[in-house]
């Protein structure tokens, strides 16, 4: 489910959408400088449009209520769950017996919902998922890492370039 059908601020008031859009981009923007000088320095990420949406009540209010919406359409569809972003906020929890995940998002949070071997659904944090496979015996190895645009299976899609070369799969010994 896209989370724009339950934004009332997205679907009622554009002016409003449009003006947190471009505060949100300009956030991103002096995140991204911010971060350059945070690697300059040693120290990792950090998100500032993280930091500044947790101080904000009112954003918590909007999410309980979004979270509160999709469970609720899960229910009346007998559903187990509902997996979801838009929102930005990475959860992964039960809510009233209904399942919600919320992949978050890439860019400011650098999360994601992936699907495990065994068919489970798991939200992961990047920066952490990549320190325990690190610290696993998966990465000991270059041989390990498949870089995408060796790989047909993507080779016959039609993606950028820069994503096949930025992105790698991990091969499971």
């Amino acid at each position: 489910v896209h989370g724009d059908v339950f934004d009332t601020i997205t679907s009622n008031y554009a002016i409003i959408a449009h003006l947190g859009d471009i505060g949100y981009n300009l956030l991103l923007a002096i995140n991204r400088f911010y971060n350059h000088y945070r690697t300059w320095r040693g120290k990792g990420y950090f998100s500032i449009s993280k930091m500044v949406k947790a101080r904000v009540k009112k954003a918590v209010n909007f999410i309980s209520k979004f979270e509160t919406a999709l469970v609720s359409l899960a229910r009346h569809f007998d559903c187990d769950g509902v997996i979801c972003g838009h929102i930005h906020t990475a959860e992964d929890k039960m809510l009233d017996n209904i399942h919600y995940l919320n992949s978050g998002d890439w860019v400011e949070s650098m999360t994601a919902i992936v699907e495990t071997l065994e068919g489970e659904l798991k939200l992961i944090d990047y920066p952490s998922f990549v320190a325990e496979l690190e610290a696993s015996s998966l990465l000991e190895s270059d041989s390990n890492l498949v870089p995408l645009e060796d790989e047909p299976e993507f080779q016959k899609l039609e993606l950028p370039k820069s994503l096949l070369t930025e992105a790698h799969l991990v091969r499971v010994p």
